[in-house]
């Protein structure tokens, strides 16, 4: 059974939590998925996320990539996304760094609700980081699932590419 939510709901400075917070509240399984609007999912995503979800793991997520587009922009993302960045994320991840992003990531429902719920990580713009480190707070892992996060942005350009860069 699937239920679409638009609207939202403020419950915090977050934005984006503000509009998942309706279907967060309405899910009733033990995951919770978080994939933003521009990531492009394979039909075995999820079982792939699903499948590295063991009993030691409290969140997997997905290294940021990008999908196959045409232009010198696209071309620089997927170049600065399939080698600086993937060194510096495989590597955080090796260690133990938290490096977690939410663009896409599947977690267990229970950590949040011990933490107060979607709604209580609202007062960060960085809820993933902090998603993420209650997670691994309670001497659990966050792992990174084999297939990339297909980021599928919409406009391209030099400027947009830098400015996503540097923020």
């Amino acid at each position: 059974q699937s239920k679409v939510f638009y609207g939202g709901e403020s419950v915090s400075i977050n934005p984006k939590l503000n509009n998942m917070n309706p279907g967060y509240k309405a899910a009733i399984y033990k995951y919770i998925l978080i994939s933003d609007s521009a990531i492009h999912m394979q039909s075995d995503t999820l079982s792939d996320m699903v499948s590295h979800m063991t009993d030691s793991v409290g969140l997997v997520h997905q290294m940021p990539f990008s999908c196959d587009r045409s232009g010198l922009s696209a071309t620089l993302e997927k170049v600065y996304f399939g080698t600086s960045h993937a060194r510096m994320y495989l590597a955080a991840n090796c260690i133990g760094i938290n490096c977690a992003t939410g663009m896409s990531a599947l977690m267990r429902k229970e950590i949040l609700e011990a933490e107060g719920g979607l709604k209580a990580f609202g007062k960060y713009l960085a809820e993933d980081y902090f998603m993420a480190q209650a997670v691994q707070d309670r001497g659990l892992h966050t792992v990174i699932c084999s297939q990339p996060a297909l980021q599928n942005a919409g406009d391209s350009s030099i400027q947009l590419f830098q400015n996503r860069i540097t923020r």
